[in-house]
């Protein structure tokens, strides 16, 4: 998962390093936007000249009919009334969203890597940090392509790792590859032609017992076949 911003900024903090456990909403940099801040300076010289202007007008208007400010009806704005308002709603938004200017992890998992330090400039949705999930929520088996199987989407399969069929979990089918594509090297790593089938992807539940790209075995039921189940590779 990449974290970026859709506007160029600069890092002003980095909350979290390589390696570091995060959980989702959790703050991970905090961001500059040069552009927002200049608008930020601009409406704020506008509004505290027109305050000063709004000041010295009551003073002098007061003064010349004999009545405080408290006794000015509020029906009696006065143009620049109307801008100071407009100013500050402006310039409400704009520290809002200078306030957002911050990235939080959207999953609970790991810093895999922060790609920025302090103080240097970020094109826009260029990655500053990415995480990865301490636990797979897929796993990716192969269909090879010879293997004849009625296996269909929401179908379940028994996942298991190949280092210890005690650890094992029922996942479901999301999709099956609709197109031929080269056996993974995961799968196969053997040197030379390599088989092609279809890619077969298995959502599992959270507590998965099973480390990322770890290999596994994917047991399908298949009524076809004399022992009843087939027996796929994925990782």
């Amino acid at each position: 998962f990449a974290l970026s911003y859709p506007q160029g900024t600069e890092v002003i903090q980095l909350t979290v390093a390589a390696g570091d456990r995060v959980e989702a909403g959790q703050t991970v940099a905090k961001l500059r936007d040069p552009e927002l801040e200049m608008k930020i300076s601009t409406v704020e010289h506008e509004l505290k000249g027109l305050l000063a202007q709004q000041s010295l007008n009551r003073f002098f208007n007061s003064a010349s009919v004999g009545v405080s400010e408290s006794e000015i009806a509020p029906g009696n704005a006065s143009p620049i009334a109307f801008q100071i308002g407009g100013l500050q709603r402006e310039l409400k938004l704009l520290h809002a969203q200078r306030e957002s200017l911050e990235l939080r992890a959207e999953i609970p998992g790991a810093v895999t890597m922060t790609h920025f330090k302090i103080g240097e400039r970020v094109p826009p949705f260029t990655p500053i940090v990415t995480l990865h999930r301490e636990k797979p929520t897929y796993v990716k088996g192969f269909l090879p392509e010879a293997l004849k199987t009625k296996l269909n989407v929401n179908d379940t399969v028994w996942i298991r790792a190949t280092t210890d069929s005690s650890r094992q979990i029922e996942g479901k089918v999301v999709s099956i590859g609709t197109r031929l594509v080269p056996c993974p090297e995961r799968i196969d790593p053997r040197p030379g032609p390599k088989s092609w089938g279809r890619e077969l992807i298995v959502k599992v539940p959270e507590s998965a017992p099973f480390f990322l790209a770890e290999k596994v075995q994917l047991d399908v039921r298949d009524p076809d076949r004399a022992m009843g189940l087939l027996r796929l590779a994925g990782y």
